[in-house]
């Protein structure tokens, strides 16, 4: 099993952070070079339980594709998205893995805390031990590398959306990170 829980300090009310994390076309895919892509599956025209969405992506080099759903969705405190049979290939092989992330907002005196919880299981065989364990190692030591200030400010370069959130009033801005 692969599991990480990062948290990250955000200047800002649950509810403003709540407001940004529901719009996830506009943040998901620039959050992170490893995804690719996302669409959102359903016709609902906001998220909410069972909302399907599909993330294609490339972790510890592995292209994937992850069809999954929201599992629980509780405003503004918790939305979970799980898959359960997302696709990877390595050299030619597919391996299906068990995925999902849970994003948890709880309220600081100084604005919000907001922990990503993000944990994949695998097969119990050779090929899925070697998938966990690249999976484990070139993710930064079993983390998902959260990014660094110039990072987001290239991504808030190109969606201003994401800029006005991060930069313009600090209301997305990081004060703290842990695992």
């Amino acid at each position: 099993m692969f599991e990480i829980e990062p948290t990250i300090g955000i200047e800002a009310p649950p509810g403003t952070v709540w407001k940004y994390l529901i719009e996830i076309e506009d943040w998901w895919v620039p959050s992170n070079p490893e995804h690719e892509s996302l669409a959102i599956l359903s016709d609902d025209e906001e998220l909410r339980e069972g909302t399907r969405i599909r993330v294609r992506e490339q972790i510890a080099g592995l292209p994937g594709v992850a069809v999954g759903e929201i599992t629980e969705f509780r405003p503004p405190e918790l939305i979970t998205w799980e898959a359960s049979n997302a696709r990877y290939r390595y050299h030619g092989l597919h391996i299906s893995v068990n995925e999902g992330v849970s994003w948890k907002l709880e309220p600081t005196g100084e604005g919000t805390n907001l922990t990503a919880y993000v944990w994949a299981s695998f097969p119990e065989t050779v090929f899925g031990s070697l998938i966990e364990w690249s999976f484990k190692n070139v993710l930064d030591g079993g983390r998902e590398r959260l990014p660094t200030y110039e990072e987001r400010n290239r991504v808030s370069q190109r969606n201003g959306r994401i800029r006005e959130l991060n930069c313009g009033t600090r209301c997305v801005s990081a004060t703290s990170v842990s695992y």
